[in-house]
């Protein structure tokens, strides 16, 4: 027991000496600290300390991954990045003696040691050079540290319906990923019993994680505890309320959670919005009708994806026709769309996957057979009654929802009540064009 209690206590000394935080102390000092710091667990979720309390201790991240989370005077939350397994958090604020700067939680299942102010200054007053010297590295990587926003690396891939092939869909994810399944997909017969430390042991050797779920509540929850994105797999054809849908699990601001729905041809229309409205913790949703949907889904999940947004300008939106032409003959992807007045209108054909010529035809029969802008009527509120534009669109469009479209879109509008923008990402499709469009 000795034997294996000294172990322990080399290794800890090692890891310590190893960090730059630690790296001027000597022997002696090392050991004080190693012998001040106290173990501590911290579940998934849990947070660690909130922004505005007081600096009573520092932390060495042993196992796991920490989000920091700066809220700013106007509630906006910003990401100020992770702490991965050897890094330091908590320090700055325990030296100038001053509030947390930002809240801290895990987002794996993590161990930390934690040194306590009392036993800090007990260090700096027997090491006076050796915690100067520390202090100084601290307040150096405090003026470096910046706003940043971190990819997910760990995804929960969590069924909501029976008869759904997870692995399957894992293996073709990962490899979208760029990951090699064998290495990124965990399973429960795998991991059942493990320690923090064999997950993040994995974590540190594949480039993503794919944590499947299954129907044990237990191994979903260790799942959501060990993932920085839950993943909610659906199969978009059936109907919400006769699947077996699982909880939505419970929202966690320093999680996201996207909504996949598995589709054999075009989203049917209206069947979105009922699995939205029963999954509303997500923050977004994906229709995965093939091998290009399932690529485009790693480039959003991977911070990598391109957007595409079109202005307004009457006709000039045909030649936003033969820029989104000639961006596809390029071989550029379009992951997401958004657009106002005619530039809605075109994004929209666009987030539909339309082809080039049908966008040419449906286009120019509407804007150029049909002067949509003839119908004038008394000006009492506006010179036309717009009742042709709105035809025109219904007719093009149908009763289709935006969250019905194969590719995210939105529509921007002027709300003249409020005197502010308005973002249209979900309802009737023509409405929304109809809206952005009365803004000329």
């Amino acid at each position: 027991m000795r034997s294996s209690s000294q172990m322990v206590r080399r290794e800890l000394l090692t890891r310590l000496a190893k960090l730059p935080l630690f790296a001027g102390l000597d022997a002696g000092s090392l050991s004080d600290l190693a012998d001040a710091m106290n173990w501590l667990a911290l579940p998934g979720g849990t947070h660690l300390f909130e922004q505005g309390e007081a600096s009573d201790a520092l932390y060495v991240l042993l196992y796991g991954r920490l989000a920091a989370i700066r809220t700013s005077d106007d509630g906006v939350k910003r990401s100020l990045g992770c702490v991965a397994p050897g890094e330091c958090v908590g320090e700055i604020g325990l030296i100038t003696q001053s509030p947390r700067s930002a809240s801290v939680a895990a987002l794996r299942d993590s161990e930390l040691l934690r040194l306590p102010r009392v036993a800090f200054e007990k260090l700096v007053a027997m090491h006076p050079a050796a915690m100067l010297s520390m202090a100084r590295v601290a307040l150096r990587r405090s003026k470096t540290d910046t706003d940043q926003a971190v990819a997910p690396r760990c995804f929960a891939l969590l069924p909501v319906a029976d008869g759904l092939d997870v692995r399957g869909f894992a293996e073709r994810l990962a490899n979208a990923l760029g990951a090699a399944p064998g290495q990124a997909l965990v399973l429960e017969e795998q991991a059942r019993g493990r320690d923090a430390g064999w997950f993040s042991a994995r974590e540190a050797r594949a480039s993503h994680l794919i944590y499947l779920g299954n129907d044990d509540a237990e191994w979903r929850e260790r799942c959501l505890r060990q993932s920085d994105c839950v993943l909610l797999l659906a199969d978009g054809a059936q109907l919400p309320n006769i699947a077996r849908q699982n909880p939505s699990p419970i929202a966690n601001p320093h999680v996201q959670q996207h909504l996949l729905l598995l589709q054999t041809g075009e989203p049917p229309h209206g069947r979105t919005r009922l699995w939205r409205d029963i999954y509303g913790n997500v923050g977004a949703h994906h229709h995965l009708r093939d091998q290009g949907d399932l690529e485009r889904l790693a480039r959003r999940l991977s911070g990598r994806a391109i957007g595409l947004v079109l202005s307004g300008g009457g006709a000039r939106g045909f030649a936003h026709i033969g820029v989104v032409r000639g961006l596809r003959e390029a071989g550029m992807n379009i992951d997401y769309v958004g657009g106002a007045s005619i530039g809605a209108v075109i994004g929209a054909g666009v987030a539909a996957d339309w082809p080039y010529e049908q966008m040419v035809e449906v286009y120019r029969r509407c804007f150029f057979d049909t002067n949509p802008l003839s119908d004038w009527t008394l000006p009492l509120v506006s010179l036309r009654a717009g009742r042709k534009v709105s035809h025109l669109l219904q007719s093009s469009f149908g009763e289709r929802d935006i969250e019905d479209l194969p590719l995210p879109f939105y529509a921007v509008s002027s709300n003249l009540t409020a005197g502010a923008l308005h973002v249209h990402e979900r309802g009737t499709l023509w409405k929304a064009l109809r809206a952005s469009c009365a803004n000329v």
